[in-house]
This record gives C-alpha cells, sequence and structure tokens, in this order.
C-alpha cells in the first residue's frame, strides 16, 4: 500500500497553532482513497528531530511532504538528513510559502526530490497518483518542480488556483486535535481553550510590498460557502468542544457579504461561540453595520494592520490605508465593545529615526488595546524581496533569521541594529503608558503569563 505523511519539521516556534495546510492536504488525499497520516512534532510535549524522524520511519511511508515558511528552513533541513539516515528510499516533497517562491533554491538546499508551488491539493494528489502507477513524467504535474538525476531542476507551469474552494474537504482535525495545541495560540490573548483556527477564504487582491500573500495564494479571492463554514464551526465544537474560534483569513471582511453571511449563520444555529481575527483584518473594509454583525455572532477581538503612523511609509508600501480615517474607524468599533489589536511595522523602505517616532506617537493616541511592534522581514515573494536580493541573491541569507524578532533587512538611514534597538525603544515607550500597560495586563490569564514571557524575551532580549 502507498503510504504519505505529512509532516512539518521541529522547530523553535511562538505560536503554537494546529497545521492547517498539512490538514488540509491529508483531508484532501484521504477523500481519494490515499493512506495519509499527519506527524507533527509540535502537538503537545513535542518531539525532537530525532524522534521525528524515527516516528516517520515507523510509517513505512513511501513518500513524505514536508510544510516550510521560509523561517523553518534550517530546521527542515535537520530534518531532511535524519530522515534519509533512517529512511534512505523515502522520496521526499517540499511544499509552502518558501518553496512556493524559492523552488529551485528550496530544492537545491533541501535536496529533496519535489517541491510544490502555490496551493498543493491538487498537485500532491496528482503527484501520488502518478507514483502509484510507477510513471516518471513528471514534467506533466503543474506546480511541481523536481530534480532529475543529473541534479538539473524541472519546473513544470505553474497551476491555477483551485476556484471552488467549497470542493476541498475541511481539514483532517482527528489528526490535529485542537486539544494537543493549548500552549501558544495567537497572539498572547484568549478568552477560552481550546481553540480552533480556520480559513474561510483564499486570496489577497492587494499590492503591499511587503507581503507575499497574493504571489502564495493569487491575486483573486475565493470564499468558502457560509454554511461550509459553519458547518467546520459546528463540527469542531461538538466533535472537539473548542470553546473560541479564530478566523486566520488575510482578508476576512474583504466582502461584507461574506463576512455578514457567516455571522448570520453562527447567529442562526445558536452556536455561541467567542472568536477572534488574529491575523488582522483590513480596518477601511468595516463599517458600524458590519460592527454590530460581528459582535452579535460572538466576535470579541479584531487585529487591524496599521504598520506606520507615517502616510509616506505606507504609500511607498503601497498600503492603501488613509491614516486620517483610522482614528475615527477604531473609535467606532471601541464603541461595540470589541477589544483591538494593532499591528505595526519597524523598518519598511524609507524608515528614519523620525518616522520611526511618528509610528510610536501616532500608536500611543489610538484607542487600541495592545499594540505589536514587529521589525520588517523582506519575505521571499514581495516586492521588497525581489528588489533587495537583485544584487545580492539569496544564497548568502540564514533563512532562520528571517523572524520578526530579529532583523536582516537595513534602511537607508537605519542598519538592522539600529532598528532592533529603535525596537526595544518603542516598545518600553509605549507599555510605559499606564493605559497601555493596564490593558496589556488585564485581560491576560495565568497560564499565558509563560507566552509573554517569552515573548518579552525575544522581543527585548534578542540580538
Amino acid at each position: 500500500m502507498f503510504k504519505v505523511v505529512l509532516c512539518r519539521a521541529p522547530y523553535k516556534a511562538y505560536v503554537i497553532t494546529p497545521p492547517l495546510g498539512i490538514g488540509y492536504l491529508s483531508a484532501y488525499l484521504r477523500a481519494r482513497n490515499i493512506n495519509s497520516r499527519i506527524i507533527d512534532p509540535m502537538q503537545g510535549e513535542g518531539l525532537s528531530l530525532q524522534e521525528t524522524a524515527e516516528k516517520i520511519r515507523s510509517v513505512t511511508p513511501q513518500l513524505v511532504g514536508i510544510y516550510a515558511s521560509t523561517d523553518m528552513i534550517p530546521a527542515t533541513k535537520e530534518l531532511i538528513g535524519a530522515l534519509k539516515k533512517v529512511a534512505p528510499g523515502c522520496l521526499i516533497c517540499i511544499g509552502g510559502p518558501h518553496a512556493t517562491v524559492l523552488p529551485e533554491e528550496a530544492l537545491k538546499e533541501l535536496a529533496v526530490d519535489f517541491a510544490i508551488m502555490g496551493e498543493g491539493e491538487e498537485t500532491l494528489f496528482e503527484l501520488v497518483s502518478m507514483l502509484k502507477a510507477g510513471r516518471g513524467d513528471f514534467e506533466n504535474v503543474k506546480g511541481l518542480a523536481f530534480r532529475k538525476e543529473d541534479g538539473r531542476v524541472i519546473m513544470a507551469p505553474r497551476r491555477r488556483p483551485i476556484e471552488e474552494i467549497d470542493e476541498i474537504p475541511m481539514p483532517s482535525w482527528d489528526e490535529i486535535d485542537p486539544h494537543l495545541y493549548m500552549d501558544a495560540p495567537h497572539g498572547i490573548y484568549t478568552k477560552h481553550r481550546p481553540f480552533a483556527p480556520i480559513i474561510t477564504s483564499r486570496g489577497c487582491p492587494y499590492q503591499c510590498t511587503f507581503c507575499a500573500s497574493g504571489v502564495i495564494w493569487g491575486n483573486k479571492m475565493r470564499f468558502r460557502s457560509a454554511e461550509k463554514v459553519v458547518d467546520e464551526i459546528e463540527s469542531l465544537v461538538t466533535r472537539f468542544e473548542i470553546r473560541e474560534l479564530h478566523i486566520i483569513d488575510d482578508n476576512f471582511t474583504i466582502s461584507k457579504p461574506h463576512a455578514e453571511g457567516i455571522c448570520d449563520e453562527m447567529i442562526r444555529r445558536g452556536l455561541n461561540i467567542p472568536w477572534q481575527a488574529p491575523s488582522g483584518v483590513r480596518i477601511d473594509s468595516l463599517d458600524e453595520d458590519l460592527i454590530k454583525k460581528l459582535k452579535a455572532s460572538g466576535c470579541y477581538k479584531l487585529a487591524i494592520g496599521i504598520e506606520s503612523g507615517n502616510q509616506q511609509i505606507l504609500d511607498r508600501a503601497r498600503k492603501s490605508l488613509d491614516l486620517r480615517r483610522v482614528e475615527g474607524q477604531i473609535n467606532m468599533i471601541k464603541r461595540h465593545k470589541i477589544l483591538l489589536h494593532g499591528f505595526f511595522i519597524l523598518g519598511l523602505p524609507g524608515e528614519t529615526r523620525e518616522t520611526v517616532e511618528c509610528t510610536l506617537k501616532y500608536a500611543k493616541k489610538l484607542k487600541l488595546d495592545t499594540a505589536q511592534f514587529t521589525l520588517f522581514v523582506p519575505l521571499p515573494g514581495s516586492a521588497i524581496f525581489d528588489e533587495w536580493t537583485k544584487e545580492k541573491g539569496v544564497a548568502q541569507y540564514r533563512w532562520d533569521e528571517f523572524t520578526m524578532y530579529k532583523s536582516v533587512y537595513s534602511t537607508e538611514e537605519l542598519s538592522a541594529s539600529d532598528l532592533r534597538r529603535l525596537q526595544k525603544s518603542v516598545l518600553i515607550r509605549y507599555y510605559s503608558v499606564p493605559r497601555n500597560l493596564i490593558n496589556a495586563v488585564k485581560y491576560l490569564r495565568f497560564k499565558q503569563t509563560k507566552i509573554v514571557y517569552r515573548l518579552l524575551k525575544n522581543y527585548l532580549f534578542s540580538k
């Protein structure tokens, strides 16, 4: 029997949530009678590198599919090395954002057999079907890159994103049980546990130069129906007894009819489950009617991406947001007693000491409950990354440094070390304001204090 294992490498993570990507892949394969199993070393107490490799080997799979974002590449390379020692005959496929954007580099650096570019459901199924049949014409599998025996990398044409995402089964929740991911949810504030993340759409039509979402998911928005989304929520509540929901779309409220439809269906079924949108919504997509509907369906917290308090920085980054409207929008949301978390990025192109001060001053005057000041990361696939690497190439970078806690990017005026020092200063000065400090503490549960400690340690004491 042909067996597939889907996994990710054990790595140092500050947010640990059920891996929806491989959850969707496993469900898609299972629905087509493929023997698929998820092994996630981040569940529960976790597995070491060697334990992960041995557990995969014990399943005796013919193919191992590994998810990796850019910062996970070094840990993924270690896992692949361990796998090749204990299961030398197993084929290995890499997928995720890094492989989507840099497939040739990923194949060579990780020395794997295949890389999937873009959404993986259809591509992985076709690859498995071809391997089961003993065929080797992989160039006919759209969305697949692979290495030939002589080391040459062949890339098939890119695959169009799946149009009808309602046809994709909900993730294999029995393999990624929410109860096994209690330690570090999105952000540091949750009302209840266990929680579960869901996505209700794919795609992003915006052109922000610091983001790669449109490259990875496509620029066209594709929506799940309200019925399918709430079927999944209801299943999570009844089967897994989740007590909180996290909607992690890039753009949950981009379509008012879509967001309202889901809220209406949740209300109609009487689910009464608190939920939040921790990945961020566009504040300019919200109006009072929609906020009322979000609140009535159980929304208690929204994260909003403001990014900078300087309009020129935003305009240069093609972030189509008018700062003159943000304060009024925030005041409108706060009237409905919804908690607000603000995302700010330090170190975007054009950043100076003056614009950093502008961002801090702007953040202080907003009625946010909490705020996050991260360092800019030039993510592969973003327009800034493409420009940044034109002369330097990509071979020299340490991918595990591509996190919001470190800085590999310098602006015209500020070095990476300057930005790290400024980030610490901004955090200290923002939370030195009594109102902001009280807000940061009053919603904190005892079990979440270790998450706060871990985040503060990395924000304030990273080198």
